[in-house]
């Protein structure tokens, strides 16, 4: 029999603190966060000047899972115990402040799902301030996140004073005529820092330019002419459902006729196969769309096509002819190319566009919030959401880009998207500016990150030259010595153990591990998540301890896995039309050193690990 943990606390407290089900310690005794998770939340409350005794505790679920594992319980269920837990809070008298910790809670109380989306975030339920920050069991598996719940609760201790929701107030002119562009241009303080940001469109290029002096306001500028695109999307569960019910009625309503049924015009086997599996499956093939079409042409029926039903387009683009984009455009250059310092998060990105795609010369780049963070803290996340979470009251809103995608005012949407970008990223400038200047490290930042930004954006967008002709050759060098080892890998093992361009994984360990009968070599995937592996080091591992059965075999698998990778950086995906690579660098990783990966346009490569056998194919100029 389950053992029900009741809630603990004064209902007049202020802080009414939601975990998602006991452990062991809380069912023996008898009440919630006692054990390791109640010891960690103790040294966290102690640091921000909260104490339990301030809080009202209780759990969504009140009885101990399975092994711990709240997944386990139904979503009936949950559902049950999440109304009985809304019940609860709104009978209590009057919290200030509800805190769910974790998933399940966060999900209970507002239907978000993702707790480290939201974590941080000031939010509200029913008229209540709500902060949703991780289960503290969640920090005993990733310990580097001790950091951001400590900050959590030091927001938590500090909202908790007073009852109003107190959310940040902020401008963000998204909708401007040409005119008003021109007039926030002869507005802007040249000796302010000006804040800027860009959104990007696959289709369209750039799509607006966010711009900010002050943290409450933004001014969006947007660009192209309007026009009606297409939108790829997954299809949701009703909408597929709903896609198959009118085929199936179409392909009914021909099957079943009254006259002239489908099964009479028939005469190819394939054709009638296909027709007895539509009856047993009620599933559409290609062949049953196909013979349906033909037999409503016959018919005298109108054919339709078999449309897409979930295809939906949007509005991008906002200017009315060419000629205001072009005045729009000129705005951007001007405001880009002004003196004052200028302020970016993730600058090589947007600069990279403004530069490659627009042509323009950005001036004065000073700033760049990314890199300030990474000064002051750089083993920690460096993300625009995630320093937001920490710094400021802004609630998450990095999902509202793609949700613009998926609503008709997609225009509206993405711009005061935008707004929020530039206007957190001119907030978040004036903390890190003063938390530099107070822990001296101005001249370092100066040093060591403003002075370097600009080469390594001229290197970038210079790109290195390649030897086509030569490059050309390896590829089909490779492509050769690949097509032979695959043959002898089959005629070895006894069958093909390709995939689509390579060995398959899934098949290289079915031969090891079950053919061949050798231990499984396991990899660490996440934090207590291990899977089996047929990687380099799992091969090489077992050609040492099993000789007799991988000498011949074994060599010929490293050197395919060797010729993939190879083939991986030939790829020509990577090379920009002129016949160069071009790489993005950054040094924001934990020890300060360089790093490179594709550019901002997604070509390019990591252009710092070159194969040795590959590096010959660069040539200076």
């Amino acid at each position: 029999m389950l053992t029900k943990v009741p809630d603990w606390g004064d209902p007049n407290a202020k802080i009414v603190l939601i975990g998602e089900a006991p452990g062991r310690s809380e069912v023996e005794q008898g009440q919630p966060f006692v054990g390791a998770s109640g010891l960690l939340l103790k040294r966290w409350w102690e640091r921000v000047g909260l104490s339990r005794d301030m809080f009202y505790i209780t759990n969504v679920y009140p009885f101990q899972p399975l092994n711990n594992d709240i997944s386990k319980i139904s979503f009936s269920e949950l559902d049950h115990y999440a109304k009985e837990l809304i019940n609860r809070i709104r009978s209590l008298p009057d919290p200030y402040l509800l805190v769910p910790t974790g998933r399940t809670a966060l999900k209970a109380l507002t239907g978000k799902d993702s707790i480290t989306d939201w974590r941080g975030s000031l939010m509200s339920f029913e008229g209540i301030k709500v902060i949703p920050t991780l289960h503290p069991a969640a920090i005993m598996r990733v310990r580097k996140w001790e950091a951001r719940c400590i900050a959590d609760w030091a927001k938590i201790a500090q909202q908790a004073k007073f009852k109003e929701i107190k959310l940040p107030q902020r401008t963000h002119e998204i909708n401007p005529t040409i005119e008003r562009c021109q007039q926030y241009l002869d507005n802007v303080t040249v000796d302010a820092p000006l804040a800027i940001d860009i959104e990007t469109h696959p289709q369209q290029g750039i799509t607006c330019v966010g711009f900010s002096q002050l943290p409450s306001r933004s001014f969006t500028i947007p660009l192209g002419v309007k026009k009606t695109l297409p939108i790829k999307r997954r299809k949701t569960k009703e909408e597929k459902e709903n896609e198959l019910q009118k085929q199936n009625a179409r392909i009914s309503k021909a099957v079943f006729h009254g006259q002239c049924p489908l099964e009479k015009s028939l005469q190819k086997k394939a054709e009638i196969k296909a027709l007895g599996r539509w009856k047993e499956q009620r599933k559409p093939l290609k062949v049953i769309c196909r013979i349906v079409e033909e037999w409503e042409k016959a018919q005298g029926v109108e054919s339709k096509t078999w449309i897409n039903e979930s295809q939906q387009f949007i509005t991008v683009g906002y200017w009315p002819t060419n000629y205001h984009n072009e005045l729009a455009f000129h705005v951007i250059r001007k405001l880009v190319e002004t003196e004052c310092p200028k302020i970016f998060h993730n600058g090589f990105y947007d600069i990279y566009w403004l530069e490659k795609y627009c042509g323009f010369k950005v001036r004065n780049y000073a700033w760049d919030t990314m890199y300030m963070h990474h000064c002051l803290d750089p083993a920690e996340e460096h993300s625009l959401d995630f320093l937001a979470s920490l710094y400021t009251w802004e609630p998450f809103w990095k999902r509202e880009a793609k949700e613009a995608e998926e609503s008709k005012r997609y225009s509206d949407k993405l711009y005061t998207y935008n707004g929020k970008d530039v206007a957190v990223t001119m907030e978040l400038f004036t903390h890190f500016f003063d938390l530099l200047k107070q822990r001296n490290k101005l001249d370092f930042y100066d040093k060591h990150y403003r002075k370097m930004k600009r080469p390594l954006l001229d290197i970038s967008m210079l790109g290195i030259n390649v030897d086509l002709e030569k490059r050309a050759k390896r590829k089909q060098e490779f492509d050769i010595e690949l097509t032979g080892l695959l043959l002898e890998v089959a005629e070895i093992a006894g069958r093909s153990l390709a995939g689509k361009t390579n060995l398959s994984s899934k098949k290289v360990q079915t031969y090891l591990y079950e053919d061949l009968r050798l231990p499984m070599q396991m990899r660490k995937r996440g934090p207590g998540e291990k899977t089996s592996s047929a990687d380099e080091t799992a091969i090489r591992t077992l050609m040492l301890k099993f000789p007799e059965k991988l000498n011949t075999v074994g060599p010929k698998l490293l050197r395919c896995q060797r010729l993939g990778k190879l083939l991986g950086f030939l790829k020509d995906t990577k090379l920009d039309p002129d016949g160069r690579i071009r790489a993005t660098y950054k040094f924001n990783t934990i020890t300060g050193r360089l790093a490179s990966s594709s550019n901002p346009f997604g070509t390019g490569d990591n252009a710092q690990n070159l194969d040795r056998e590959l590096r010959d194919l660069f040539i200076a100029g």
